[in-house]
């Protein structure tokens, strides 16, 4: 006599197709971006470019569009363009002439990692450390007397993240070993006074600054959620979209690294190639 015994009813056909479901917190540009939004950044990108506002903002939008999905964008056509490479310096060039540190020294970082073999980058003393010496030393304490998180951090990080890519020497021996710093700066984040926006973009700078501490930020599942409800909102300021969207993608990403070349992020791999499929249950013959 042959019995066989199951110890449930399979399905064989979910077997074939199940997935393992990837869980946290995820954001990748090439699928979370649609065609359609990356070509309403394309068009107002190109209404910066051919804009003669004051305080035109064609650089940084630029740069987060270069930050989200680099691929996508032709840099070596638009260093021929002679209007996008007058916006490009124009902020660095004036800005350093009238000691505009503010402005300065983010204009200075995008100019060197969008275009580092511009000659501009001389003409506006990219690499002139100079009296920026003082100015990150005044960053630095000033985040030290924080006595809670305040919603300008994000602000006052970029400028030491811009140190990491300008000044990488620098960086290492004065911001980087700072220890109190370190700490000062998760405890703010973990104690930030401010809205979702304030707390994703500090979270990215820390991740920039100091990889190793990243995970010791409150930053989870309830954050992310409220981050990409932010982001679809800002669907209308198609620059703010682009530069939070650039902030979820530095957050989201397997590994980030800084160095003089930019911000450099290797995204998760859309494969799944650690999936064994799940076992028969086994039949027995007596």
């Amino acid at each position: 006599m042959t019995e066989t015994t199951t110890e449930e009813r399979i399905n064989i056909k979910r077997l074939m197709l199940e997935r393992p479901v990837q869980l946290g917190p995820t954001f990748d540009p090439e699928t979370d971006i649609s065609s359609r939004q990356w070509r309403m950044m394309t068009e107002t990108l190109e209404a910066f470019r051919n804009s003669s506002a004051h305080n035109n903002p064609y650089a940084e939008m630029l740069f987060y569009m270069y930050m989200l999905l680099p691929e996508r964008l032709n840099l070596a056509q638009i260093a021929n363009d002679s209007k996008a490479m007058e916006l490009m310096v124009y902020t660095p060039r004036y800005t350093r002439m009238h000691h505009d540190d503010l402005k300065y020294i983010p204009s200075a970082v995008r100019l060197k990692v969008l275009f580092p073999e511009s000659d501009e980058n001389s003409t506006v003393g990219i690499d002139d450390l100079g009296d920026l010496r003082d100015r990150f030393k005044f960053r630095k304490a000033e985040i030290k007397r924080f006595e809670t998180g305040r919603s300008v951090a994000g602000n006052i990080t970029d400028e030491l993240v811009a140190a990491k890519i300008l000044f990488p020497e620098y960086f290492k021996e004065t911001i980087e070993a700072d220890t109190d710093l370190q700490n000062k700066l998760v405890e703010l984040h973990n104690n930030l006074e401010g809205g979702i926006s304030d707390l994703a973009w500090l979270a990215a700078n820390i991740r920039l600054l100091f990889p190793e501490r990243f995970n010791e930020l409150n930053f989870g599942l309830r954050q992310w959620e409220l981050a990409k409800e932010y982001l679809y909102q800002q669907q209308p300021n198609w620059q703010v979209f682009a530069w939070f969207a650039s902030v979820l993608k530095i957050l989201a990403a397997e590994k980030v690294e800084v160095t003089d070349r930019g911000i450099e992020l290797t995204m998760p791999s859309k494969e799944i190639s650690d999936f064994e499929p799940v076992p028969l249950p086994e039949t027995r013959r007596f």
